[in-house]
């Protein structure tokens, strides 16, 4: 069986995202965790949790290489967004190699 969840708590809401589910992928949660640390203890935690509602947004059934691959394209027609990203590059690998990591101009 192919599992593809997330899960990230908070302590006052919950998000699930299921890639395999068809029709909510993701699901948010009135449900939370909390955590505290024992006093006695120090390897030694409470986790307490507490139900509620849960809202299912519309999200959209696209495939993950489809988004990437229009993204990919967008960022082709936007040329000036790839030359600064190989600027960034540059600056930061001669940032390593030659002042020890200190800042540098994107020159």
């Amino acid at each position: 069986m192919k599992v593809r969840q997330t899960l990230i708590g908070g302590n006052r809401k919950m998000i699930v995202h299921d890639d395999m589910e068809p029709t909510e992928k993701i699901k948010i949660c009135d449900k939370g965790v909390t955590v505290s640390e024992s006093s006695e203890k120090e390897h030694q935690m409470r986790i307490g949790r507490r139900a509620g509602d849960m809202w299912a947004p519309h999200i959209p059934n696209r495939k993950a290489v489809q988004t990437e691959v229009e993204q990919f394209v967008a960022c082709l027609r936007d040329g000036h967004a790839g030359v600064r990203v190989i600027k960034m590059r540059d600056a930061a690998s001669q940032s390593a190699a030659q002042l020890g990591g200190r800042p540098t101009s994107l020159g």
